[in-house]
């Protein structure tokens, strides 16, 4: 991979320390990954155990309703149950008096049916011996049998005559204490909100009351096992913290174990330091956030949208401020919506209202940018030999080829074994060549194999290159001309045809500049 392809990217030196940094860095990495996967389960469970509580309280409102229809009942027993033998009473007498009807009416049709019963001979009579007989006998049963019918009829309506007699002795007392019973467990009903024939569905009330009890137990059992299983909720989100911190002071040691190496190129000051400077910042860069924050962008039709960038600002600013008691910029949010009043900035306040209903409408991609981990900021700082500074990454004073030279020095010091450098001369002006990417490339010679890819002669020659091997194009491909130590005439010979132009051209040069 060219360092170019690497350094021009807008991110480029995290990844590389990442790489720097190894095993211990992709270890926390990894239990971070599985911290995430935890608290998106439990994310999930949280909406879970929402639905599990406000389906509790559903059932408890039932259960709460149910007994106070069964108490209210209850509470009128006493009444219903003097109206209801009251009633008994009453109906009592109704079946007496609808029974002595029946008993009248029963023998009165009795009593017509003996009358009808009668069948006479008829003509066929007058054939039969003593026929005057016969006839007068008709007549006689007839009128016995007409005789013992009204003396029934007579009889009925005589028992009639003393049931009622004996029914209306007390009746008006009966109905009147009936009456009086009906009234004050109306009455009772009214006072607690009750239909008197509801009443009587105390039993199915009962039953259901007692069901529900037994769905709210269930209801409850469910919500205590979501809720313990939540606890750990609290605990995973500061274990991810801790974990997003470690992999930063990994960052952190690795990157000044490498500064601080044998392995890296020193300025020639005194007291002597790095020849690059890295400044890590805890989940610092600003950039990161903002593309976070506008994953969550509302409508720019309304207020809250319009002024989404600001919000985002002030978010980050405060956080950066708190940076040291405060793990990540979400919690910022969260400190805001719970105690709007505390938050000293009038425009930031008058937005927490909306903010609030956006992220509950937002809700999923809340919880999933409340578990994004922000880069680290990184800056890098590139002196010369003299100790002065050549630049920085975030001033932008550094050219690609003094970017490319950061990071190869960064990358010569890790490690010990060959390593192929491909152009490193490239975009770097002549001097910074040689007063500082030369003297780097000599100082490391000594530590590992360095195979570099040049057209600059100042890197075999005054990097005191131990076997150059000189190519020149043949038939269109890389052909071997010379190979060796600088010394051998036919490798200086290429070197100066090569990487001067010729003898010749390196004269030239000489006499103009009055070597």
């Amino acid at each position: 991979t060219r360092l170019d392809d690497k350094t021009g990217q807008p991110v480029f030196l995290l990844p590389l320390i990442d790489q720097l940094t190894g095993e211990p860095l992709a270890l926390l990495q990894q239990e971070s990954k599985r911290t995430v996967l935890e608290l998106r389960r439990l994310d999930d469970l949280k909406q879970q155990r929402d639905a599990a509580s406000d389906r509790h309280q559903a059932i408890r409102q039932q259960v709460v309703e149910l007994d106070r229809q069964w108490r209210a009942r209850a509470s009128v027993q006493k009444e219903g149950e003097t109206q209801r033998r009251a009633q008994e009473a009453q109906q009592y007498l109704e079946r007496m008096v609808a029974a002595a009807d029946g008993v009248v009416q029963s023998w009165t049709e009795r009593a017509s049916d003996l009358s009808e019963s009668h069948s006479p001979p008829g003509s066929q009579a007058r054939e039969w011996p003593e026929p005057a007989w016969f006839e007068a006998l008709d007549q006689d049963i007839e009128r016995a049998k007409f005789d013992l019918a009204t003396a029934i009829v007579g009889a009925a309506q005589i028992y009639k005559k003393r049931v009622d007699h004996l029914i209306d002795a007390n009746r008006g007392k009966v109905l009147e204490a009936s009456a009086q019973a009906q009234t004050a467990f109306a009455e009772a009903c009214a006072l607690r909100g009750l239909r008197p024939e509801d009443v009587s569905r105390m039993q199915e009330i009962s039953q259901q009351l007692r069901a529900k009890e037994i769905e709210e137990e269930q209801a409850a059992t469910t919500l205590r096992g979501l809720e313990q299983q939540l606890a750990r909720q609290a605990e995973a989100r500061q274990s991810l913290l801790d974990l997003w911190r470690k992999e930063f002071r990994c960052r952190q040691d690795a990157v000044q174990g490498l500064l601080q190496s044998t392995s890296m190129p020193k300025v020639s000051t005194t007291p002597a330091h790095a020849f690059v400077e890295v400044t890590l910042q805890f989940m610092g860069d600003e950039r990161d956030f903002n593309e976070c924050w506008k994953s969550l962008v509302p409508d720019r039709r309304n207020k809250l949208g319009r002024e989404w960038e600001f919000l985002g600002a002030a978010v980050y600013h405060e956080y950066r401020r708190r940076i040291d008691d405060l793990g990540t910029p979400w919690e910022v949010l969260d400190e805001w919506l719970a105690r709007p009043a505390t938050v000293a900035d009038d425009d930031v306040r008058k937005l927490l209202e909306p903010l609030q209903a956006h992220l509950a409408a937002q809700a999923a991609a809340w919880n999933e940018l409340r578990l994004t981990r922000l880069r680290d900021s990184v800056d890098l700082k590139l002196f010369r030999q003299d100790g002065s500074e050549a630049g920085s990454l975030q001033s932008g004073g550094l050219s690609d080829g003094q970017r490319n030279t950061a990071v190869l020095a960064m990358l010569l010091a890790k490690g010990e074994g060959p390593v192929i450098i491909d152009q490193p001369e490239e975009e770097l002006d002549s001097d910074f060549l040689y007063q500082e990417l030369v003297p780097m490339l000599r100082a490391l010679k000594n530590r590992r194999q360095l195979i570099i890819v040049t057209h600059n002669a100042n890197l075999p020659v005054n990097g005191d290159a131990e076997f150059v091997f000189a190519l020149k194009a043949q038939d269109g491909r890389g052909a071997r001309r010379a190979e060796g130590g600088i010394d051998r005439p036919d490798v200086t010979l290429a070197v100066l045809d090569i990487m001067e132009g010729s003898e010749q051209a390196f004269l030239k040069r000489r006499e103009k500049y009055h070597f």
